[in-house]
């Protein structure tokens, strides 16, 4: 390739021995070699600081920093400090990418003078060889408005970092908050809505692992209260930056309450919580209802609601099979 531009690829890193392997291989025989390789080792008490010294004396595009434990927020920030490239990537150390992922993501930007690129992302379990890459995908170019629309709707884009590629005048100016849950919803929409060309493409080059250690399949913790923290966050700044997508806010607003009050535990500690959540779902639901591009099955939720929050939640089982 002609392309030259360096491209600052960071990898949180936390107690992830067994996986971290896979994710740095994937990183560093990558078809497109100019890079920068951040690992932050976020205080892992296994073996996963000493494989990254490991992988740093053997490849000179690799730093180490290692840091007490302070969460992945913190890592990504402390990484995104050291960055020294145009473009960003975050890769999760318990994930991998396609070989030519990051040579297919920086040709999007080039080619469509894009400041986000935005792919897709295969969830497994075990491990599993990677699939034939097709060379034929489907392109899509959004404006800022028009993605964070989509994102609302969970039509496209999701709050991960990563499975993107993000030009560094997009986020240099954005932390991801520290000790909060939910912590990339409440910072990636900003950093779609800073952006001016995104690119969207219908091709899987990120694999997400699923596993029971893994956040998404941790237990019920008060960090799940911020579900709807930034659900509302998200509300107020559609309303004031992208006021088009107001509708757009309020369907991705009743889901993130209606998913918490899937979750809350019954014990007088949530009372208000719950009180809380079931007014926020009222008064949005009308909207929701009346609001001919929102998703059938958030309708439902919306119509639902009417009948009280025990049946609301009766419905939760047929809920988590559905595709969000």
């Amino acid at each position: 390739m002609d392309t030259k531009l360096l491209i600052s690829v960071i990898i949180p890193v936390y107690n992830v021995h067994l996986y971290l392997r896979q994710c740095l291989d994937s990183v560093i025989l990558q078809t497109y070699q100019n890079l920068e390789i951040i690992l932050v080792d976020d205080g892992s008490t296994d073996e996963s600081g000493i494989i990254c010294d490991e992988y740093a004396k053997k490849d000179m595009r690799i730093k180490v920093i290692h840091q007490v434990n302070e969460g992945q927020a913190s890592a990504r920030n402390h990484g995104l400090q050291y960055a020294r490239g145009e473009y960003i990537t975050y890769i999760d150390s318990d994930d991998y990418v396609a070989n030519n992922y990051i040579e297919c993501m920086i040709t999007m930007a080039e080619e469509f003078k894009a400041d986000l690129v935005h792919c897709c992302m295969e969830k497994f379990w075990k491990h599993r060889n990677e699939k034939g890459i097709s060379e034929n995908f489907n392109i899509k170019v959004y404006t800022a408005s028009e993605a964070l629309n989509e994102y609302c709707y969970q039509n496209r884009f999701m709050p991960s970092p990563c499975c993107k590629l993000i030009h560094i005048s997009l986020i240099e100016n954005i932390k991801f908050p520290v000790n909060m849950g939910y912590e990339d919803a409440a910072t990636m929409y900003k950093v779609i809505g800073n952006a001016k060309k995104i690119v969207f493409m219908q091709k899987v080059m990120y694999y997400y692992r699923q596993h029971n250690m893994s956040t998404m399949h941790a237990g019920f913790s008060d960090k799940k209260v911020d579900r709807i923290r930034v659900a509302e966050q998200l509300k107020q700044y559609i309303d004031i930056n992208f006021p088009e997508n107001s509708r757009a806010a309020n369907t991705r607003y009743i889901l993130a309450n209606f998913q918490l009050l899937m979750d809350l535990p019954y014990s007088k500690e949530y009372i208000e919580i719950r009180k809380e959540v079931e007014e926020n779902i009222k008064n949005v639901r009308r909207r929701v209802i009346f609001d001919n591009k929102s998703k059938i099955s958030i309708k439902i939720i919306a119509m639902i609601s009417y009948l009280g929050s025990p049946v609301l939640i009766c419905l939760g089982k047929i809920y988590k099979k559905m595709n969000y």
